[in-house]
């Protein structure tokens, strides 16, 4: 069977609110995917985010963030993980790793900037958030996705029979998470529970659905900032942090002569020199590969001669990979609609 793919249900339902003469409040801008999931489904990304505090940073050292006002402590839950996304400012996109513990006992929000973080930068210069807006969200966890299905997931104790998740990262690749009866998600029938597994706003993932067909639904707040993505050289999990079909043109996969070369798309017409899109088939069970032409620009699948450039074939119900073969640390991806 096919994935079928619901259109966004709720988009974009910002309101303006007169808050008194001459001042006008902008609410938050909504939104809700939904798709039929079957045992053959394409992936899932999660462009959609619960903000639990937002406020304007007064100060910041290397690795601590002080807001002018308001009880961030008060806001979180204690395991929980959470992340700090920049909304404003010279960083603006930039997502920084919470220390939960560490913030709830000091008030301030203390960052996780490790390099097995999902920090999008390991390193912060004091004062340079200083008057920028920020917006703390919790991450989604192998254990919160399990909640966007409908009727539930359902564990086994054999994996074979389990539903499950795929996820694409680390030197192991593809990784197959299952859950079991009790509800933990793990990666063999004895490993440890990876319920607290968080997927980060910058990757897909490849649900392995063997319970019969659920219906995916995912609310929450639409992302209104650039989104960051920290590229390496290699193949790597891949999201485009917002709720819209996009094209490769609209995320800048594309030679940038205005960059620097060392960090720029790489195009040949050798699909094995070549940056590339992968997109997952759950029909074929295999990616559709797609890859920048030499002349920095076309997108052609490997085999083919039509120009996917301008096709948006990069969804939130997408199975994405980027293969690249240089890094950008400071890679954006500019919001591709108005609010």
């Amino acid at each position: 069977m096919t994935t079928h793919r619901l259109p966004l249900l709720a988009a974009f339902c910002a309101s303006l609110l007169s808050a008194h003469a001459g001042t006008t409040v902008t609410s938050a801008p909504y939104g809700a995917l939904a798709s039929t999931i079957d045992s053959s489904s394409s992936g899932l990304a999660f462009p959609l985010m619960t903000d639990v505090f937002s406020g304007r940073i007064s100060a910041n050292t290397t690795t601590a963030l002080t807001f002018e006002s308001g009880d961030l402590a008060a806001a979180l839950t204690a395991g929980e993980p959470y992340y700090v996304e920049i909304v404003s400012g010279p960083l603006e996109g930039e997502r920084f790793d919470l220390n939960t513990a560490a913030t709830i006992s000091s008030g301030s929000a203390t960052l996780n900037l490790a390099a097995n973080s999902n920090s999008t930068s390991n390193s912060l210069s004091a004062g340079v958030l200083a008057q920028a807006r920020a917006v703390v969200r919790p991450h989604v966890t192998l254990a919160k996705l399990a909640t966007m299905f409908s009727p539930a997931l359902v564990g086994n104790a054999s994996n074979t029979l389990a539903d499950g998740i795929r996820i694409y990262g680390g030197p192991a690749g593809l990784t197959t998470y299952f859950l079991r009866p009790d509800n933990a998600w793990r990666t063999t029938p004895t490993g440890a529970d990876q319920s607290n597994l968080v997927i980060p706003p910058d990757i897909s993932v490849i649900p392995l659905i063997r319970s019969g067909a659920k219906q995916w639904t995912h609310v929450g707040v639409v992302r209104s900032n650039v989104f960051r993505k920290k590229l390496k050289p290699g193949l790597q999990g891949f999201a485009t942090g917002f709720p819209v079909d996009m094209s490769p043109a609209q995320i800048g996969a594309f030679v940038d002569p205005q960059e620097s070369a060392t960090i720029r798309w790489t195009g040949s017409d050798i699909f094995a020199k070549a940056d590339a899109l992968r997109v997952y088939d759950g029909a074929i069970n295999n990616y559709h590969m797609y890859y920048l032409r030499a002349d920095g620009s076309s997108w052609y699948l490997n085999g083919g001669s039509t120009d996917f450039s301008n096709v948006k074939f990069i969804t939130p119900t997408s199975g994405t990979l980027v293969g690249r073969m240089k890094a950008d640390a400071g890679y954006l991806i500019i919001r591709p609609y108005d609010l």
